[in-house]
């Protein structure tokens, strides 16, 4: 080959370099291209994951409710009401309950008024609390509580004490003449120390004794509802969450498969 051809096929050979160079530029910025698209679909399920963490804020209450359908919210919104009730009503019957030991044991009664006779001072369903003490160390203008038979009490004012005889002679504040008999020492349940307007009903039925299994039933039934109901929120929450992960690995593979990705085998067959 003379100086001549090779000074011809030389400028060829370049072209072709120059070519093939061009579509290997071409060929990366395509998978940089690809490489962009799926940080964006990356980024994108990101900001979806986020955005269901968060309540909608959506203006449709349409729109809003479906999302919060969705994503569990609704349902977990319902369970932790549903667990509030159960535990606030178990929660006041457990206080009652030990409030009421308490007193006991501090030789603290209740009582419900049931007339209007100690009226202003102790309204009708009013709460009464009286202690234990020795009938000698009650005064005259101290209201006590004693027993008028075997079911049957009084809550009074002192307005006279005979210890020769040990009784006492009480008047409602309400009553125009005083009890028409007098109180025995020996009858006296206690010495009214505070009282609690109008709480008189709830009282009557939870110490009467007809009602007590009721309301052990109850108790029970609400401690083992709170129970449950907390077991089925975290099941329910577990389920929400492992169909949420699976709808959005699905939805981002999807994205990527439909994806532009560069044909190598035809750039190859340009080389």
């Amino acid at each position: 080959m003379d100086h001549s051809d090779i000074e011809k096929t030389l400028p060829e050979e370049l072209s072709e370099s120059e070519s093939l160079a061009s579509q290997r530029r071409q060929l990366a910025e395509q998978q940089a291209q690809l490489d962009k698209e799926r940080e964006e679909l990356r980024r994108e399920r990101e900001k979806l994951r986020a955005m269901s963490e968060k309540p909608p804020e959506a203006a449709d209450k349409k729109k809003a409710k479906k999302a919060r359908q969705e994503d569990g919210s609704e349902d977990s919104g319902k369970f932790m009401i549903g667990n509030f009730i159960a535990t606030f009503f178990l929660t006041v019957f457990v206080i009652i309950a030990v409030g009421l030991v308490a007193l006991k044991l501090l030789g603290i009664n209740a009582y419900y008024v049931a007339s209007g006779s100690m009226e202003p001072t102790y309204p009708v369903y009013s709460i009464v609390f009286s202690r234990k003490v020795d009938p000698s160390t009650i005064r005259v203008g101290d209201t006590i509580t004693y027993a008028l038979n075997d079911e049957n009490y009084v809550t009074h004012r002192v307005i006279e004490k005979h210890s020769s005889s040990r009784t006492f002679v009480t008047k409602g504040d309400n009553n125009n003449v005083e009890d028409s008999a007098p109180v025995k020492w020996d009858n006296v349940m206690g010495k009214v120390v505070f009282s609690v307007p109008f709480g008189g009903k709830v009282l009557k039925v939870i110490v009467a004794p007809e009602n007590r299994v009721m309301f052990i039933t109850i108790v029970i039934v609400l401690l083992a509802g709170t129970l449950l109901w907390g077991i089925i929120e975290r099941i329910v929450k577990k389920k929400k969450a492992k169909k949420k992960a699976a709808e959005e690995q699905e939805a981002l593979d999807v994205s990527i498969e439909e994806a532009p990705v560069p044909d190598a085998a035809e750039n190859g067959n340009k080389e």
